[in-house]
Protein backbone atom coordinates (compact mmCIF):
# COMPACT_ATOMS: atom_id res chain seq x y z
CA UNK A 1 0.00 0.00 0.00
CA UNK A 2 1.34 3.44 -0.90
CA UNK A 3 2.25 5.78 1.93
CA UNK A 4 -0.35 8.37 0.83
CA UNK A 5 -3.23 5.91 0.71
CA UNK A 6 -2.15 4.38 4.01
CA UNK A 7 -2.19 7.86 5.57
CA UNK A 8 -5.70 8.53 4.17
CA UNK A 9 -6.84 5.20 5.58
CA UNK A 10 -5.40 6.11 9.00
CA UNK A 11 -7.01 9.56 8.81
CA UNK A 12 -10.39 8.02 7.99
CA UNK A 13 -10.12 5.42 10.74
CA UNK A 14 -9.03 8.00 13.32
CA UNK A 15 -11.75 10.46 12.29
CA UNK A 16 -14.43 7.78 12.62
CA UNK A 17 -13.01 6.63 15.95
CA UNK A 18 -12.84 10.17 17.37
CA UNK A 19 -16.39 10.95 16.27
CA UNK A 20 -17.76 7.74 17.80
CA UNK A 21 -15.93 8.42 21.08
CA UNK A 22 -17.30 11.97 21.21
CA UNK A 23 -20.83 10.82 20.35
CA UNK A 24 -20.77 8.10 23.00
CA UNK A 25 -19.51 10.54 25.61
CA UNK A 26 -22.23 13.06 24.81
CA UNK A 27 -24.91 10.38 24.87
CA UNK A 28 -23.66 9.03 28.20
CA UNK A 29 -23.62 12.52 29.70
CA UNK A 30 -27.16 13.26 28.63
CA UNK A 31 -28.37 9.84 29.82
CA UNK A 32 -26.77 10.49 33.21
CA UNK A 33 -28.61 13.81 33.28
CA UNK A 34 -31.87 12.01 32.55
CA UNK A 35 -31.51 9.92 35.66
CA UNK A 36 -30.99 13.01 37.79
CA UNK A 37 -33.44 15.52 36.28
CA UNK A 38 -37.08 15.97 35.39
CA UNK A 39 -38.17 15.36 31.78
CA UNK A 40 -38.20 19.05 30.83
CA UNK A 41 -34.67 19.58 32.15
CA UNK A 42 -33.59 16.39 30.43
CA UNK A 43 -35.03 17.64 27.16
CA UNK A 44 -33.07 20.85 27.43
CA UNK A 45 -29.87 18.92 28.22
CA UNK A 46 -30.48 16.55 25.30
CA UNK A 47 -30.99 19.43 22.91
CA UNK A 48 -27.88 21.11 24.28
CA UNK A 49 -25.89 17.93 23.77
CA UNK A 50 -26.97 17.88 20.14
CA UNK A 51 -24.99 21.09 19.69
CA UNK A 52 -21.93 19.21 20.95
CA UNK A 53 -22.72 16.39 18.56
CA UNK A 54 -23.01 18.91 15.73
CA UNK A 55 -19.60 20.32 16.62
CA UNK A 56 -18.13 16.80 16.67
CA UNK A 57 -19.69 16.10 13.26
CA UNK A 58 -18.25 19.34 11.88
CA UNK A 59 -14.83 18.35 13.16
CA UNK A 60 -15.28 14.89 11.63
CA UNK A 61 -16.19 16.34 8.23
CA UNK A 62 -13.34 18.84 8.38
CA UNK A 63 -10.80 16.15 9.20
CA UNK A 64 -11.95 14.21 6.13
CA UNK A 65 -12.07 17.35 3.95
CA UNK A 66 -15.74 16.78 3.10
CA UNK A 67 -18.85 18.90 3.57
CA UNK A 68 -21.67 16.35 3.45
CA UNK A 69 -22.42 13.02 5.04
CA UNK A 70 -22.79 11.49 1.58
CA UNK A 71 -19.20 12.49 0.79
CA UNK A 72 -17.96 10.91 4.03
CA UNK A 73 -19.99 7.78 3.25
CA UNK A 74 -18.34 7.57 -0.15
CA UNK A 75 -14.92 7.67 1.51
CA UNK A 76 -15.69 4.84 3.88
CA UNK A 77 -17.46 2.81 1.18
CA UNK A 78 -14.24 2.94 -0.82
CA UNK A 79 -12.24 1.74 2.20
CA UNK A 80 -14.84 -0.62 3.69
CA UNK A 81 -12.82 -3.69 2.71
CA UNK A 82 -10.30 -2.73 5.43
CA UNK A 83 -11.34 -4.27 8.73
CA UNK A 84 -10.36 -1.17 10.75
CA UNK A 85 -12.68 1.05 8.69
CA UNK A 86 -15.46 -1.54 8.71
CA UNK A 87 -15.29 -1.83 12.51
CA UNK A 88 -15.43 1.93 12.98
CA UNK A 89 -18.34 2.32 10.53
CA UNK A 90 -20.25 -0.40 12.38
CA UNK A 91 -19.58 1.45 15.66
CA UNK A 92 -20.82 4.67 14.07
CA UNK A 93 -24.03 3.03 12.84
CA UNK A 94 -24.63 1.50 16.29
CA UNK A 95 -24.10 4.92 17.88
CA UNK A 96 -26.57 6.45 15.43
CA UNK A 97 -29.17 3.82 16.39
CA UNK A 98 -28.57 4.48 20.11
CA UNK A 99 -29.04 8.23 19.64
CA UNK A 100 -32.23 7.62 17.65
CA UNK A 101 -33.62 5.32 20.34
CA UNK A 102 -32.73 7.77 23.10
CA UNK A 103 -34.34 10.72 21.32
CA UNK A 104 -37.50 8.70 20.58
CA UNK A 105 -37.66 7.72 24.27
CA UNK A 106 -37.18 11.35 25.28
CA UNK A 107 -39.87 12.49 22.85
CA UNK A 108 -42.36 10.07 24.40
CA UNK A 109 -41.60 11.36 27.90
CA UNK A 110 -41.86 15.00 26.85
CA UNK A 111 -45.36 14.50 25.45
CA UNK A 112 -46.71 15.43 28.88
CA UNK A 113 -46.12 19.06 27.98
CA UNK A 114 -48.91 18.76 25.39
CA UNK A 115 -51.39 18.09 28.21
CA UNK A 116 -50.13 21.06 30.19
CA UNK A 117 -50.50 23.37 27.21
CA UNK A 118 -54.03 22.17 26.46
CA UNK A 119 -55.12 23.17 29.99
CA UNK A 120 -54.07 26.78 29.44
CA UNK A 121 -56.77 29.21 28.34
CA UNK A 122 -56.59 29.99 24.65
CA UNK A 123 -56.56 33.57 23.45
CA UNK A 124 -59.77 34.42 21.60
CA UNK A 125 -58.41 37.58 20.01
CA UNK A 126 -55.42 39.90 20.00
CA UNK A 127 -55.52 43.51 21.07
CA UNK A 128 -55.74 45.90 18.11
CA UNK A 129 -52.80 48.01 19.31
CA UNK A 130 -50.42 45.06 19.55
CA UNK A 131 -47.22 45.72 17.61
CA UNK A 132 -46.01 42.81 15.51
CA UNK A 133 -42.45 42.37 14.32
CA UNK A 134 -41.47 40.76 11.04
CA UNK A 135 -39.04 37.98 11.98
CA UNK A 136 -37.04 38.36 8.77
CA UNK A 137 -36.64 42.11 8.57
CA UNK A 138 -36.95 42.97 12.25
CA UNK A 139 -39.44 45.76 11.45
Amino acid sequence: MAAGSEQRLNDLTNALKDFVIAGRGLLQNVKNGCIEGCPQETGAKAIGSLFGLSAAAASFFTSLSVKKRSEAEQLWKNAYHHSEVRDQVEDLLQLEAKWDAFLEHLDIHLQTSDVLLSRSPQARSLAGEMALTDARSGE
